[in-house]
């Protein structure tokens, strides 16, 4: 795409048409590039900063993480209070 457009400029008399087509073309593929290098960019920004993502069990993990350390501290608490009331 970018090589047609450069071949038609180094043309003693580059055609007005196919030089705009090329270039055309050429910046659309730059467009679909930039829109998949910005949903990229995007799923790594939330996968780095521990977003919840699709395909992520992330979310589930800390969910089962956080209940079992609520279960420690209350099996803690338990056992204080046990050794309060049973002399």
């Amino acid at each position: 795409m970018q090589g047609r457009a450069l071949a038609e400029l180094a043309k003693e008399k580059p055609s007005d048409k196919t030089m705009n087509s090329s270039v055309k073309a050429f910046t659309k593929a730059l467009e679909n590039v930039e829109g998949n290098l910005m949903k990229q960019i995007n799923y790594l920004s939330q996968v780095a900063s521990g977003q919840p993502h699709e395909g992520s069990s992330y979310s589930a993990q800390k969910d089962a993480q956080m209940a079992i350390h609520r279960l420690e501290n209350a099996k803690v608490k338990l056992l204080e209070l046990k050794s309060i009331c049973d002399p």
